[in-house]
């Protein structure tokens, strides 16, 4: 008997899925694509961890548009996961960091919810998620946005993680959480499923919200680019510090000085940290946008990093001994 296959429609928006797709796989990451319905693309790409593989952040925005011109929604999210994905992938982080963009969001969340109800990975190894959705209009310039979180505790920590970053660095930056916020856009899904989820949006519920909403007035030139810049930087914070930061006791100092004979004291600190140890160690020091702030070669049993120039926040020490490991240390 012969058996007809329905073949798959061509998508109107099947270039932007293949141009995402060789964007990501330039940088060095693994690529799939997630076919469903007739002709919707998810977009995912992994970045597997490296202490802790098994456990997962995503970050994530939609792709997919209702006109002509969709720049703030969501060409400002799409742009912001891929260039978190340039930025990252030269890193090593300690968990597996998910980059996803969906299709088909307009009509219904169709590709988030294809990915949740179908998921590969159990439900407990996920950390959270981070859906970017409408990051760039500011007309007022006062920095407002809002954090909508489930009433769950692992969407809040999500959330004041955020405010955290945004707070230890100074971002010009005024963030609102709403808790239960707002669920039409791809991180409801997720709390359909109890994975903790937050929609980072320029500031919906107080009303400065693009006026060219879903109209091909939806252009780059409505911008407020200072604030967008502060948007992507406020998500790649928190993306590090959920991806780097270990839940478990990885980072008791304890725990590092008895695998590594290595430690950092005092921590926190006001900027002077010392190394104690027995090895010669390479060390570089990261902020939490990713960047490269210091390096040194550790040779003796007394070397000191002064970080007091810096802003204050969390920063992450990659220390290249025999047993690698990555360090939160804390200047205060």
């Amino acid at each position: 008997q012969k058996i007809l296959l329905k073949s798959r429609v061509h998508n109107e928006n099947d270039p932007a899925a293949d141009y995402i797709k060789q964007r990501l796989e330039k940088y060095g990451l693994t690529v799939d694509k997630q076919y469903f319905n007739d002709d919707g693309i998810n977009v995912i790409a992994t970045q597997l961890g490296g202490t802790n593989p098994d456990s997962i952040f995503m970050i994530c925005g939609h792709y997919d548009a209702v006109t002509d011109y969709a720049a703030d929604d969501n060409a400002s999210g799409t742009a912001a996961v891929i260039e978190i994905a340039r930025i990252l992938s030269k890193i090593d982080l300690n968990y597996t960091l998910i980059y996803a963009l969906w299709d088909e969001e307009e009509i219904g969340l169709l590709g988030s919810e294809h990915y949740t109800a179908n998921l590969a990975i159990d439900e407990s190894k996920f950390i959270g998620v981070l859906n970017f959705d409408m990051l760039a209009y500011d007309s007022d310039n006062d920095g407002v946005f809002d954090i909508h979180a489930g009433a769950d505790s692992e969407s809040l920590r999500i959330a004041n993680t955020m405010v955290s970053v945004i707070n230890s660095h100074n971002l010009d930056l005024d963030p609102t959480i709403y808790s239960p916020g707002i669920s039409y856009s791809d991180h409801s899904p997720f709390w359909e499923v109890e994975i903790g989820a937050i929609l980072m949006i320029e500031s919906y519920m107080l009303g400065d919200f693009t006026w060219a909403y879903h109209t091909v007035d939806d252009r780059i030139d409505l911008f407020n680019m200072a604030y967008f810049h502060e948007m992507v930087k406020a998500g790649m914070g928190t993306t590090v510090n959920l991806t780097m930061t270990n839940i478990d006791t990885r980072f008791d100092q304890e725990a590092v000085l008895a695998q590594n004979t290595m430690e950092i004291y005092p921590n926190p600190s006001n900027g002077i940290f010392n190394f104690r140890t027995n090895t010669t160690s390479n060390v570089e020091v990261i902020n939490q946008f990713g960047s490269l702030v210091a390096q040194l070669n550790i040779t003796d049993n007394n070397t000191e990093i002064d970080l007091s120039s810096f802003a204050n926040g969390i920063y992450y020490v990659k220390v290249y001994g025999n047993t690698p490991q990555v360090l939160k240390i804390i200047k205060q």
